[in-house]
């Protein structure tokens, strides 16, 4: 019985840390699960059974951390044969892959580490800001010397010019090619997700390519490029491609975040209400879901509606098992049966429900 008290309070804690993330912890631990060719789900399971999660809040902090350090190796654990008076005579280690928080101090490396440095500890760093990426300063020339068109001839005709700038734009390009690379990526979920996941996603994503669309068209850009025009140089085409991708990843995105906000008060009923009231909300997402499939310009592929739809399905399964199951605090087995045979048609009922409004949709509007 107290091993099983144990449990249960570990596990409550592990949930109240769960509540506590936020998308900085999740680009976090995107990034630690895509070096280590991880799920994220795992990552974050065994990051949250650890000690050290209080680390990467003082590494988000004001005058926090100045880095943050994973380690991805194997590490020993103990296999207890507790004998007589908490004797431990048959303990036996072995080794398990495992990620984990250190210092880089208290531990050898001997697998994979993943390394963050904050460039500006004096700025917080918060959900909004997290995905942004600055292009980094010209250090070998001051771009805002270059007042205007004649500068810019003027720096063209010179090498002594042309070159560092040629230099800072090939840094640039190489950033933001680094930002696309990472926004091609297979996107790696939790199976279990809801809409509300979806959403998310797509606040981060134009959060990032908006604040990298804006630097594109501060005066140091400009400058760069008026003079770089002026030089004809081979670099453009390169630059004049990203910009394009950037300038159509960002309108991709914002049109989606209009979107899924309008279907986001549709969706509050997955979390909010059990199978028995949440049947009356079903007509009207999948309504709101059909709208958004046939008027979006980017969210009307097959490949996006049906993530939607798994993502719903997600919800409905989560509320169905928290239905039935008390918020995970008795089974089936410490419940009147003829409670949980009720339970049950409840959550048969949501399904059929479910199946039968999204069959409602024409052919035609279907994915």
């Amino acid at each position: 019985m107290d091993i099983l008290f144990l449990q249960q309070k570990l596990k409550e804690e592990k949930e109240a840390k769960r509540a506590h993330l936020d998308g900085r912890h999740d680009y976090i631990l995107s990034i630690v699960a895509s070096c280590a060719d991880l799920e994220k789900a795992e990552v974050e399971d065994a990051i949250l059974e650890g000690t050290r999660i209080d680390r990467i809040d003082k590494f988000f902090a004001v005058g926090g951390f100045h880095h943050l350090m994973f380690y991805y190796q194997d590490v020993e654990a103990s296999e207890a044969g507790l004998g007589p008076a908490g004797a431990n005579p048959h303990s036996a280690k072995h080794k398990k892959a495992k990620v984990f928080i250190t210092e880089g101090k208290d531990v050898a490396l001997t697998g994979i580490c993943v390394f963050f440095i904050r460039c500006n500890p004096s700025k917080a760093i918060t959900p909004e800001n997290v995905h942004q990426v600055n292009l980094k300063k010209c250090d070998t020339f001051d771009l805002k010397n270059l007042k205007g068109p004649a500068d810019y001839l003027v720096a063209a005709n010179s090498m002594e010019t042309l070159e560092p700038v040629e230099t800072c734009m090939k840094v640039w390009i190489k950033q933001i090619e680094q930002v696309i690379a990472e926004n091609d990526q297979l996107r790696k979920e939790a199976d279990d997700l809801g809409p509300r996941a979806e959403l998310g996603y797509w606040k981060r994503r134009l959060s990032k390519f908006d604040y990298l669309l804006d630097q594109l068209k501060t005066s140091d850009v400009k400058a760069a490029l008026g003079v770089l025009t002026a030089a004809k140089s081979k670099l453009l085409k390169s630059w004049w491609e990203l910009d394009s991708r950037i300038t159509d990843a960002t309108n991709e995105a914002k049109d989606n975040v209009k979107y899924l906000y309008t279907l986001e008060k549709c969706c509050d009923p997955l979390y909010n209400s059990d199978p028995v009231t949440m049947v009356d909300a079903i007509p009207g997402l999948i309504h709101a879901i059909k709208m958004i499939h046939s008027i979006s310009r980017y969210y009307n592929t097959s490949e996006k509606i049906t993530s939607l739809f798994v993502k719903v399905t997600n919800q409905m399964i989560t509320a169905c098992k928290a239905y039935i199951t008390k918020n995970n605090t008795a089974t089936i087995w410490d419940q009147p049966q003829d409670e949980i045979i009720e339970k049950i048609h409840a959550a048969i009922r949501l399904k059929q429900h479910s199946s039968l409004a999204a069959a409602a949709i024409p052919v035609q509007d279907q994915c």
